[in-house]
């Protein structure tokens, strides 16, 4: 397995203090001036993939120009070397993959970070399940010994909604958020895991209750009950009854993003990875018709070595949850989808 050049370089100058990776350089310098989908690896049907890697001297993103793949997957992992600047979106929007995640190590994704003032220990990061790219990659961070920070991305994430009108949990540090539970009759909606945020179920009527979400960032529940309920959000959406509206395709997906140099959003740009919406009822005269819930965002981590400049965003927003013809009764209002937690932006050593 290659060991990267500027790892080898100072292995072979007897330098072995930890240091940090940045990539190696393979995909060059490019500036995106028109929104473009990355091909995702070893597609497994339509909602799973490796996770995907790009090694970039130096990115820009250009004003209204969205960066994201080309179908969910179990991530996407950037390196720049050099200066990254985002003007448009970095995206894993509705792009975490429906995926069980067997593979992963019972401790999770984990990456070992040299960052000056932190002290924790790893020997090497593990990546287990993220396809051959990603694991390649990573084997070229040194580990940490009391010099470091360990980034962690648990294989399982935060529980999903229980009860209508109530957004999923967020998630905690190395969580994706939830998915919500749909409007008025329900069933629970389901967890996040490291690669995606959770799905939502439908919303129900008329004692039918909603579909449940589907386990590891699996399909929306749809809705149901003799009344119009909206579906709910996942991979793929969840469909509507009796002309409502289907649930959004897809979850938030894992993003991590390492930069050796400095990293500059403007006004325009954002780092993202939300999750995807709840339909809603149908509207009408007669009975209150249920939204359905919304799908959580992922996990992310953004972490650079130069300077940050940021008058953008950086977020991981859970879904809304699917509106309803109810007025003032709120329980009829699918439930919105946790947040995703963000590592970062932080500032680690060169």
């Amino acid at each position: 397995m290659p060991i990267g050049y500027e790892k080898a370089t100072r292995l072979a100058s007897g330098d072995v203090a930890s240091r940090n990776y940045f990539g190696d350089d393979s995909d060059g310098s490019v500036t995106y001036s028109s929104s473009t989908n990355l091909t995702v690896q070893n597609k497994n049907g339509s909602y799973d993939g490796d996770m995907l890697v790009r090694n970039y001297t130096n990115l820009t993103i250009n004003s209204g120009v969205t960066l994201t793949v080309d179908q969910p997957c179990r991530g996407m992992l950037i390196y720049v070397s050099g200066d990254c600047t985002i003007n448009g979106t970095l995206s894993m929007t509705r792009r975490g993959a429906f995926y069980n995640p067997t593979g992963v190590s019972s401790g999770g994704i984990r990456l070992p970070i040299s960052i000056s003032g932190q002290t924790e220990t790893l020997s090497a990061a593990d990546f287990a399940g993220c396809g051959s790219a990603a694991t390649t990659a990573v084997a070229n961070q040194d580990g940490i010994s009391g010099s470091g920070k360990i980034y962690t991305f648990h294989k399982v994430g935060a529980a999903g909604g229980t009860i209508a009108n109530v957004k999923g949990p967020s998630g905690t540090a190395g969580q994706s958020g939830g998915g919500g539970a749909g409007g008025w009759d329900h069933h629970a909606a389901a967890a996040g895991t490291c690669f995606s945020g959770g799905s939502a179920s439908g919303g129900g009527a008329n004692g039918t209750p909603g579909q449940a979400g589907g386990s590891y960032g699996g399909a929306g529940g749809n809705g149901q009950g003799m009344w119009a309920s909206g579906g709910g959000a996942g991979n793929p959406g969840g469909s509507g009854s009796y002309g409502a509206t289907a649930g959004a395709n897809g979850n938030g997906g894992l993003l991590i993003l390492i930069v050796g140099g400095n990293l500059t959003i403007g006004g325009s740009g954002s780092i993202e990875s939300n999750g995807g919406n709840g339909g809603s009822g149908a509207g009408g005269s007669g009975p209150e018709r249920a939204g359905g819930g919304a799908s959580g965002g992922g996990p992310m981590l953004v972490l650079y070595a130069g300077t940050l400049s940021n008058s953008g965003s950086i977020g991981a927003i859970g879904g809304t949850g699917g509106m309803h013809s109810g007025g003032a009764k709120t329980w009829f209002k699918g439930g919105d989808g946790g947040d995703g937690y963000v590592y970062g932006p932080t500032q680690i050593d060169k």
